[in-house]
């Protein structure tokens, strides 16, 4: 988790010393653990929104990695509030609940829809307008983004105009995923199946294909953004290319790009890869909130 913080991180300094940047905003209103929830104390986010006169703002919501069970929102805040500072846009870092609350990809995934409810909510109280959000996500929290921009695009609270994937598992019936008897256990956790071994994994492909993104692709699915690496030990590469060529099968927008060498940590590449992540980012983001 440290490499990708610091691949967060290494993003804002590229940005503030490439460009020269100052922020486009006075200041970030900040609110923190805000519950929006009430069946867990997981259900908390923080939210960022930018002190500048046009209220009608974009959203960037970011999704902890953790293996589904672990990790927290305070991982990503600090790079959450500097996009705000730094671009006038609204962000928020989600906590979910997790495998160790008996959670499923169910559950998580109506934390994530209960939370841009929640967010959107909180904006119209304060001021603010929010119609159209993008969504990132590292590792699990990637393979959650997906997972809910593929499934929900067309009840989202809010509009996802993009999704973006940093290491993220797509299709949890790829031969090269299961190759350590824990990876067989979170997959089992998340799927809420017992039982589950690296011997009879495969009696479970049905509700695996369930909990994976590539299952629910069409052309229609928001714009997705795939970063990964190449080398990557806990996630395999093929993942992403799984996910990419079905992406292209039905002429959906995505761009992948690889990480040459690096492992699940992203930063082994050096800068050319992540300077390539930030502009595409962020261009999409631009494209998306219209500023």
């Amino acid at each position: 988790m440290q490499k990708i913080i610091a691949f967060f991180m290494s993003i804002i300094a590229f940005i503030m010393s490439l460009f020269g940047l100052t922020p486009k905003t006075p200041g970030v209103s900040e609110y923190k653990d805000l519950a929006y929830g009430s069946v867990s104390s997981s259900q908390k986010l923080d939210l960022y929104l930018p002190e500048r006169d046009d209220k009608n703002v974009g959203l960037i919501v970011f999704i902890h990695g953790g293996a589904w069970q672990s990790g927290d929102k305070k991982e990503l805040a600090d790079t959450a509030k500097s996009v705000t500072k730094n671009y006038g846009y609204a962000t928020a870092s989600l906590n979910y609940r997790m495998l160790g609350e008996k959670a499923t990809y169910i559950e998580m995934l109506e934390d994530i829809h209960a939370a841009l409810g929640f967010i959107k909510q909180k904006a119209e109280e304060v001021g603010y307008s929010i119609k159209t959000c993008g969504l990132i996500g590292y590792s699990a929290g990637a393979h959650l983004a997906l997972l809910y921009a593929y499934k929900n695009y067309t009840v989202s609270p809010i509009s996802i105009a993009y999704v973006t994937s940093l290491a993220g598992p797509t299709d949890l019936t790829d031969p090269n995923f299961f190759d350590a008897e824990w990876k067989v256990q979170c997959g089992g956790a998340l799927i809420g199946a017992d039982g589950i071994t690296l011997e009879n994994w495969q009696d479970y492909k049905a509700e695996l294909l369930k909990a994976s993104p590539v299952s629910y692709v069409d052309q229609n699915v928001p714009k997705t953004l795939l970063c990964h690496g190449t080398a990557d030990k806990t996630v395999p590469y093929s993942n992403a290319v799984i996910l990419s060529e079905k992406l292209s099968a039905v002429g959906a927008a995505y761009t992948l790009i690889p990480f040459e060498g690096a492992d699940h940590g992203l930063l082994d590449d050096g800068m050319e890869a992540t300077d390539l992540f930030y502009q595409t980012f962020f261009e999409w983001s631009k494209t998306a909130f219209g500023y």
